[in-house]
């Protein structure tokens, strides 16, 4: 890609970054800051993906450190939201399971921040809100095609 491209690619994800915290995202916080801390929310939501996730996939997913993710998953552990299970064939592997409490409590957290989505949302048109709403359809796609965890690719050439 050209480096004007990448340099508009930069500015328009700074701006989207910006306005989307400014305009929505403080909006969502205290829809579930009684309940879990954006931290855990974001470490159980990556657990309950799966049936099951070792602890290495986590932190590479939600690019953490091990201890920063075992104090997370600690605290998830006390709270009832997630549990450690070693598997009878390897015991030296541990596995990161959801509860039913963690399945509930996202459930409750995602029906709240859906009510607060519809109330910023539901300020758009029509055609604004199908815009935005394909847009968003496709980062999401985009997104997914990239590899987990921090970026390997070489450093950015400097513009002299």
């Amino acid at each position: 890609m050209d480096s004007d491209k990448m340099q508009a690619l930069s500015d328009s994800m700074f701006a989207f970054h910006r306005l989307y915290n400014e305009k929505v995202s403080r909006r969502m916080r205290p829809v579930h800051s009684e309940l879990i801390t954006p931290v855990e929310l974001l470490l159980v939501s990556i657990v309950s993906e799966r049936e099951k996730i070792t602890m290495g996939e986590l932190v590479e997913r939600a690019m953490m450190s091990k201890q920063q993710a075992t104090k997370v998953i600690n605290q998830l552990e006390k709270k009832k939201l997630v549990c450690r299970r070693r598997l009878d064939d390897n015991r030296r592997v541990v596995w990161l399971e959801c509860t039913r409490q963690a399945r509930a409590l996202l459930q409750t957290v995602y029906t709240g921040i859906s009510g607060e989505m519809a109330a910023i949302f539901g300020q758009l048109d029509d055609e604004s809100l199908e815009s935005y709403l394909q847009a968003v359809q496709t980062m999401n796609r985009i997104l997914q095609l990239l590899p987990v965890g921090k970026c390997e690719c070489p450093p950015a050439e400097k513009n002299e």
